[in-house]
């Protein structure tokens, strides 16, 4: 028989939630890439994408006693692309879960061929955690869709970026190589 009085909730927005908060607790610099206004007000429920200003391992190892004080478990780590590493966290009964996105490559050698410390240059102050800058928002939006073939998203973040005066200039700064070129052409 199947219990059906309790509900695995892999993505859970509190539970993600309270996973940043114990991130911000911590000494290490890390912000939020999209979304972090639908995060804090509970209005998310996917994985979290967020740069961190130092290697995984490093992260991995100043959080995983404050992630078990607040009863928080890091149960896999997966690193997916150059530079970017995924983090399932879940409770004891594993009945709650989040999944972090880390992107701390320096190099832009992954995917979106970013430049994660210049990123850090605009980050600002979100409603209750660290957000990178909106147009760097948006330029790692339109850069993710474009890797993902989204193309009718991809031209809505593009339409958003036209707006914007400074967004020509920040490619060269954020993108490395050949993906500054491809994001270019995008634009």
């Amino acid at each position: 028989m199947t219990d059906t009085t309790s509900e695995v909730r892999a993505r859970d927005p509190e539970f993600a939630r309270e996973a940043l908060q114990v991130l911000t607790s911590t000494d290490i610099p890390f912000a939020v890439l999209h979304n972090e206004e639908r995060i804090a007000t509970g209005g998310f429920a996917s994985d979290v994408d967020l740069i961190c200003d130092v290697e995984f391992s490093l992260l991995i190892e100043h959080v995983a006693s404050p992630f078990r004080a607040a009863g928080i478990s890091p149960i896999l780590a997966w690193p997916y692309d150059t530079g970017s590493t995924t983090l399932f966290v879940s409770n004891a009964d594993a009945t709650r879960g989040a999944q972090l996105d880390f992107l701390w490559d320096k190099t832009g050698r992954g995917k979106y061929g970013l430049d994660v410390g210049h990123l850090f240059t605009g980050v600002e102050v979100g409603v209750a955690f660290p957000r990178v800058s909106p147009v760097h928002e948006l330029l790692y939006l339109a850069r993710k869709r474009q890797v993902k073939e989204q193309w009718e998203e991809c031209r809505r973040v593009l339409d958003r970026l036209s707006g914007i005066s400074e967004a020509a200039s920040e490619v060269h700064h954020i993108f490395v190589g050949s993906v500054r070129d491809e994001v270019r052409q995008l634009m």
